[in-house]
């Protein structure tokens, strides 16, 4: 299980780092990243292709990454910046929709529109 941060207009903007084996641990994540995002530091990198990404730590521990890639270093440290000010207006994480998807039916899609059913949904 993984977390994914949308914007208004349901595009990806960033994710967790790594998985969760649960709910629970993921929603303790989120709660750890919103808690400390003015503490974080916010790192522009260069992937294996060249292009430029970014990423949150708090002290030693990175917590999200972009989820796009930017050919300009610039475009990534203002979708960074972004990121962190949309995150700390997001509120608290227990208000959030929880959506689970089922990766391994992640290519066959159960429903009409092209897209993957959700397994369960929790407002």
């Amino acid at each position: 299980m993984a977390w994914r941060f949308l914007s208004a207009n349901n595009r990806n903007i960033a994710r967790s780092i790594g998985d969760f084996p649960d709910a629970r641990s993921c929603l303790s994540a989120l709660r750890e990243l919103t808690a400390g995002l003015g503490g974080a530091d916010l790192r522009t990198v260069r992937n294996i292709q060249g292009m430029w990404c970014w990423r949150l730590r708090m002290g030693e521990t990175e917590l999200a990454i972009s989820s796009h890639q930017y050919q300009r270093r610039i475009r990534a440290q203002g979708a960074a910046l972004s990121f962190r000010d949309l995150a700390a207006k997001a509120g608290d994480p227990e208000d959030l929709r929880l959506v689970i998807f089922d990766r391994t039916k992640a290519g066959k899609p159960k429903s009409g529109n092209g897209f993957p059913q959700a397994d369960s949904v929790r407002p």
